[in-house]
């Protein structure tokens, strides 16, 4: 099932850096926001149409549904979280895309075309030199892009296929595209609510979004209950959210994709495997490829060949407990794994992989989603 929540007013999604007035006085908005701000919400949402009186009475009556507070999530299983633009779709670009950096002396000529996004590709380092990681291969830009930088945006389906399939023939939106940022100012008050603090003025970023610009969620079906308007993010501000009933996730990957991508596949055996959602992985030293995706492709049979990722923290604060969650590290949306498959008997099983979760932790929530694709 597919639920589409489009914000009415301006929405504030914060990092997880701490933020008191007058000490750390602005606070920014990450943008997309992570993917347990989506299964929070879900969950809310759900908690609050069924509640009965008694909340604890109410959290054993969803436990199938929803699971028990942080212990279980039941039925909740989140595939994918989209951007949403004039009925498209959109998910954070993959890390291996580049393009031509734009030198100072021909700003003004480079201004008027734009510069084509090019694909890295893995290949193998003729240095006779020890690295940390042990590899043989790493992603390199075309040997027409002389001066590669890498370009980052959100990338519609219709772009993300061909990006799967090994083209190069690919555009971007950008983060100005659906929100525009938002400052909000205020400061801090006595608890007699009549006089402020000296030297507590703090910043605040909210994210308006733009016309027609919501986010959807694709996620096994779970009894959401009715559309209306419910609360997200900081300060509860207000969206509007409702099941998608004529929408599936044949939208999101269409057959024809699927045939073209086994084809490819078939072809050359090469594969990669795209992170469309941020993932929680130790990276062991020498060892980049995640524990669980290693476990996921063991049996198909595939060979490590390489990989283009970056990792983040995350930290946030836990409202049951009241207080700060310890800072942890994820592997960041849009990395990439490259692999060579042993087997052309396996490709049926290897496109079953799509949406499945590699993330140690919180798989259930939306965390460490996967597609598959060639290059």
């Amino acid at each position: 099932m597919l639920i589409k929540i489009t914000p009415i007013d301006s929405l504030l999604f914060r990092d997880g850096k701490p933020f008191t007035s007058g000490d750390s006085h602005n606070a920014s908005s990450i943008f997309p926001p992570k993917p347990s701000v989506f299964a929070g919400f879900i969950r809310s949402k759900i908690l609050m149409e069924n509640f009965d009186g008694d909340i604890e009475n109410t959290w054993k009556k969803l436990e199938n549904e929803i699971g028990y507070k942080n212990e279980k999530y039941g039925k909740l299983n989140i595939k994918a979280i989209f951007l949403n633009k004039d009925n498209e779709y959109y998910l954070q670009s993959p890390l291996d895309l580049v393009k031509e950096k734009r030198v100072e002396e021909n700003k003004e000529n480079e201004e008027k075309k734009e510069k084509k996004i090019s694909v890295l590709t893995p290949k193998k380092l003729n240095l006779d030199c020890k690295t940390d990681v042990a590899i043989d291969s790493l992603p390199f830009s075309p040997k027409e892009v002389k001066f590669a930088e890498q370009e980052s945006g959100f990338i519609s389906i219709k772009n993300l296929e061909k990006y799967l399939l090994g083209e190069n023939d690919i555009s971007l939106n950008h983060k100005c595209d659906f929100v525009e940022s938002e400052p909000r100012v205020g400061i801090e008050i006595e608890k007699d609510r009549k006089t402020t603090k000296e030297g507590r003025l703090y910043s605040v970023e909210f994210l308006r979004f733009k016309k027609n610009c919501s986010f959807s969620v694709l996620l096994d079906e779970i009894n959401f209950g009715n559309k209306g308007i419910y609360f997200m993010g900081g300060e509860k501000r207000q969206v509007f959210c409702e099941k998608c009933e004529k929408e599936n996730s044949d939208k999101i990957l269409s057959n024809d994709f699927i045939s073209k991508l086994k084809n490819k596949i078939r072809q050359n055996k090469k594969i990669k495997v795209l992170l469309i959602t941020p993932s929680y992985n130790e990276i062991n030293k020498g060892n980049i490829e995640p524990e669980k995706l290693k476990n996921l492709l063991k049996d198909i049979g595939v060979t490590f060949v390489s990989a283009c990722i970056k990792t983040e923290d995350i930290g946030g604060f836990d409202i049951e407990k009241g207080q700060p969650k310890p800072i942890e590290k994820l592997i960041s949306s849009g990395s990439v794994f490259y692999y060579e498959l042993n087997d052309n008997n396996k490709i049926d099983d290897l496109i079953k992989l799509n949406f499945k979760s590699i993330s140690s932790k919180d798989s259930e929530l939306g965390y460490g989603k996967i597609l598959i694709g060639g290059w």
